[in-house]
């Protein structure tokens, strides 16, 4: 099918079929066969049935599901293993929720900051624990000072400015096939495309600069800002620094010594072979 076909999520069978191209599941049988491997749906198999008659018999059962608009007939089992498998809630196989997760703290935290829930489940589920702490410091700094909204709007402005450059530069594309296209043997055309393309070049170099000026702007308050939390970082954390700029330090001795030694036994072995 085509992704097209299936991109209103709200329909059930098209909320079916998203989960199962995220899960590299192509058909209906592909899913029934992934259910039955990973157990999420228990068969009484018979002592002669390799579970081809029982994943057979549950691919004609999905197959049914991704014909339905809605899941108000889904069978109990097929709404646990569906939920299990896609590690989603019911709230999403029903359509009742666009959130995925059922983690009830990254709904919450969706709700109530709008952040997307692949960004939420990023900070609440997914930071190895051995690097929380330092992640969490860095965001916590981005969060409490004013790049937090310098950063957004100066970014929204750049984009701005770059639409519109890239604009007046297509429009100026278009005027040469134009004139490529007219069949006018007087020096009419070529006069009208140099005009037309002097004024778009005008309109389009101030964007062009104010382009570069936001995005200095964003990279100067960043810099700004990484200076201090950097220096912050650096007198929080001295001993450990210090002691990993020795361990590294000695590593390298040692590896020199290790060398040096190496050369020297090989020199006195070259002596004692030439007397």
């Amino acid at each position: 099918m085509n992704k097209s076909a299936y991109l209103d999520e709200k329909v059930f069978k098209n909320r079916l079929r998203r989960l199962m191209e995220m899960n590299n599941l192509a058909t209906a049988r592909d899913l029934a066969k992934a259910l039955y491997d990973n157990g999420n749906i228990t068969v009484e198999v018979g002592e002669f049935d390799d579970g081809s008659i029982a994943i057979n018999s549950m691919a004609r059962r999905i197959q049914d599901h991704l014909n339905w608009d809605t899941a108000d007939k889904l069978q109990g089992r097929y709404v646990t293993a569906y939920c299990d498998y896609f590690h989603c809630s019911a709230d999403y196989l029903f359509g009742r929720t666009p959130l995925k997760s059922g983690n009830p703290s990254v709904i919450d935290f969706c709700e109530s900051t709008y952040l997307s829930e692949k960004a939420v489940k990023r900070l609440i589920e997914e930071i190895p624990e051995d690097i929380k702490i330092e992640m969490t410091e860095f965001w916590s700094n981005v969060i409490e000072s004013n790049i937090f909204y310098k950063l957004p709007l100066e970014y929204r402005k750049m984009c701005s400015e770059l639409g519109q450059y890239q604009t007046a530069i297509k429009q100026i594309g278009d005027i040469d096939k134009a004139s490529q296209s007219i069949n006018d043997s007087t020096s009419f055309v070529e006069i009208w495309r140099t005009m037309m393309t002097d004024n778009y070049l005008k309109e389009a170099e101030p964007h062009k600069g104010a382009y570069f000026m936001h995005l200095n702007e964003i990279l100067d308050n960043v810099k700004i800002y990484l200076d201090i939390w950097s220096n912050e970082y650096i007198t929080k954390r001295k001993r450990d620094i210090e002691a990993e700029f020795t361990d590294a330090l000695e590593r390298k001795h040692q590896k020199s010594k290790e060398e040096f030694m190496k050369k020297m036994n090989q020199w006195n072995d070259d002596l004692e072979g030439e007397t």
